[in-house]
């Protein structure tokens, strides 16, 4: 079978293959097809040094005064002669603002990066200032392919901007490390929730939360931590940072607490509400109940016994 295109811009091809009886997918592949103009252009990556390196930024300036190239389309083929054999490539941009899509091959025709279309209201992919690390390590080829994508005239200042990189494989995961260029794996964040932490290179990227001096950090302000960790790793009550997606009592856990077990916040229960059992001040936090959790909050003084004169949350679904 054939597929025309009538009008210029860049389109997404799904091809399935299934069983006539069942209808079940067999196999399925996707692709990315330019329909008119694009722009190509070459550039020389002369050294590894860590340092970040910016394609032609005239390019993008270029393309929004061309009418002839309004999808917003650019073709970068980097040569890499220079660079030795096992150096690891990375690669930058801001997802949030550009590009729209963008593709990285190596050797040109394998796909290392896809990070689909980001505006599209179903996209599930990166956002902020990203940085993909070890996308590919150099072989005997030396040219890879960058391909930005934009949707239209008036995105081409933006959507066209990336930045790349190369190092010398450094430091193995967990060594302690000082910046993200230390590590092999491209990524050096705290090992865990703490600001005694150490920090490492990390086997599973980072996640960036945003931390306050009032819980012993130096500073107010957001910091990188190693994600996917491990069960007893301190996580405050981030169950991102966790590989099982769990933080109860500011560590990793396997799971959530059910009702009625003993808590220290919300985010430690099924429910999603840790309140006094009773009305007593020597009462212990539980989780209240995981079907329908309700709580009721009530004014208690300090002079019977509890901390100080306020509201204080009490579980309802008690017998």
């Amino acid at each position: 079978d054939t597929q025309t295109y009538g009008v210029n811009g860049v389109y997404g091809l799904i091809v399935q293959v299934r069983n006539l009886s069942t209808s079940t997918v067999l196999a399925q592949a996707s692709a990315t097809v330019i329909a008119g103009p694009t722009k190509e252009r070459k550039y020389t990556l002369q050294s590894c040094n860590s340092d970040w390196v910016t394609g032609d930024e005239d390019l993008a300036n270029e393309l929004s005064a061309s009418q002839e190239f309004f999808e917003g389309v650019a073709i970068d083929n980097w040569d890499i002669t220079g660079i030795p054999h096992g150096a690891h490539f990375d690669v930058r941009y801001d997802a949030r603002s550009d590009p729209d899509k963008f593709l990285v091959e190596y050797p040109i025709g394998n796909e290392v990066l896809d990070i689909d279309w980001h505006r599209n209201s179903n996209y599930n992919g990166e956002s902020g200032n990203t940085v993909h690390g070890k996308i590919f390590s150099k072989l005997s080829q030396n040219t890879f392919r960058v391909t930005p994508i934009g949707e239209s005239l008036e995105d081409a200042n933006e959507v066209l901007k990336y930045e790349v990189r190369c190092r010398i494989p450094g430091l193995d995961d967990n060594d302690v490390c000082t910046d993200n260029v230390d590590c092999t794996s491209a990524a050096c964040a705290y090992a865990s929730f703490s600001p005694d932490s150490p920090q490492v290179c990390c086997a599973s990227g980072t996640t960036t939360i945003y931390t306050r001096r009032r819980d012993g950090w130096d500073y107010n302000g957001d910091r990188d931590f190693c994600s996917d960790q491990e069960e007893g790793a301190l996580c405050e009550e981030h169950d991102e940072l966790c590989s099982s997606g769990v933080c109860v009592g500011g560590t990793c856990r396997s799971s959530k607490l059910a009702a009625n077990e003993v808590c220290s916040s919300d985010n430690d229960c099924v429910g999603g509400i840790c309140a006094y059992g009773s009305v007593d001040p020597d009462a212990l936090k539980v989780c209240c109940s995981s079907e329908n959790p309700s709580f009721i909050d009530l004014w208690q003084l300090e002079y019977l016994g509890w901390p100080y004169s306020d509201y204080y949350s009490f579980c309802t679904d008690r017998p």
